[in-house]
């Protein structure tokens, strides 16, 4: 018993419901992509691949965090969810323009372009920006706020690197398979 002993208590207990937290967010948000996919194109499947590269983003977080030796603690456990929610961001604004830019164009390809071109440089500068902002806080003097600004500026720059590297072939594979073929754009 003691001041340490409770304290370590209430920590594990606390990084344990931030842990069921992160795993009920992803769940909600993929049951409101699916329903809101569906209501707005008649095609839920499209919540599947809005959310991969989320999930790949989190993973690779949660992976550089392994690697080197920060701890998922209670504050990066916050970090994590903060990851979802701004990878869904840049993922649903991407998908959004490539499902506007392919009712406007004849081929895959040039709706593909213009989804990257249009919209890859205002993610990109959404990025940089916030990704810069909190990662000034990689030079605190406390570690816990260092620890807070390195894992968030990680998890921006994953996120948009996710959504730009990934969603364009996930979105080409998503309308091959639809189409039943896999032939040339």
């Amino acid at each position: 018993t003691g001041g340490p002993v409770i304290t370590a208590v209430l920590q594990d207990a606390l990084l344990e419901t931030l842990v069921q937290a992160l795993a009920i967010t992803l769940v909600v948000i993929g049951v409101f992509l699916f329903g809101l996919q569906w209501y707005r194109y008649g095609a839920p499947d499209l919540a599947v691949v809005t959310m991969a590269p989320v999930v790949v983003a989190l993973a690779w977080l949660l992976g550089t965090m392994a690697a080197f030796d920060l701890p998922f603690n209670s504050e990066t456990a916050v970090v994590t969810s903060l990851a979802i929610g701004l990878g869904v961001d840049y993922s649903i604004h991407a998908g959004e323009r490539f499902m506007a830019e392919r009712e406007e164009r004849e081929t895959l390809a040039e709706a593909l372009r213009r989804t990257i071109t249009g919209t890859g440089g205002t993610l990109l500068a959404s990025a940089a920006t916030t990704a810069a902002a909190f990662g000034v806080l990689a030079f605190a003097l406390s570690p816990p706020l260092r620890r807070f600004g390195i894992v968030t500026g990680l998890a921006i720059v994953f996120a948009f690197v996710a959504v730009v590297t990934m969603l364009p072939g996930l979105l080409v594979v998503r309308e091959r398979l639809l189409d039943g073929r896999f032939a040339e754009m």
